[in-house]
């Protein structure tokens, strides 16, 4: 399936376009894998400091990937099952925009009330 605006371009136009959305979609994913990894790194900062030792500093890290590992899963059924459309174009549930949204009231308190190392 072709989309209407790359049928009425030249080989060289379509050409820069695919290398152009090539570089627009490396870099995004660069950048979503070192916010991700800042993310999980934070995670385990807050909860060494919110609990005070180190015992449980590695439980948002653990429960961040078991939540991967479930949507992983998830939307590879609902790939197998609707396609890959569907797969891909899932919306947030409910509770995930709420953690989205609350995440950073939570979290913005706690980081700015804490005693300095």
């Amino acid at each position: 399936m072709t989309h209407p605006v790359a049928e009425r371009l030249d080989d060289d136009a379509r050409r820069a376009l695919q290398k152009r959305v090539l570089v627009v979609v490396a870099a995004a994913q660069v950048l979503g894998g070192a916010g991700l990894a800042a993310g999980v790194t934070v995670g385990a900062l807050l909860a060494r400091r919110m609990l005070g030792s180190d015992d449980l500093s590695g439980l948002p890290t653990a429960l961040f990937t078991l939540g991967s590992a479930s949507a992983a899963l998830l939307v590879g059924w609902l790939t197998q099952r609707r396609g890959r459309r569907a797969g891909l174009g899932r919306k947030p549930s409910p509770s995930e925009s709420r953690c989205i949204r609350i995440a950073p009231t939570i979290s913005a308190p706690i980081a700015t009330a804490s005693p300095r190392c």
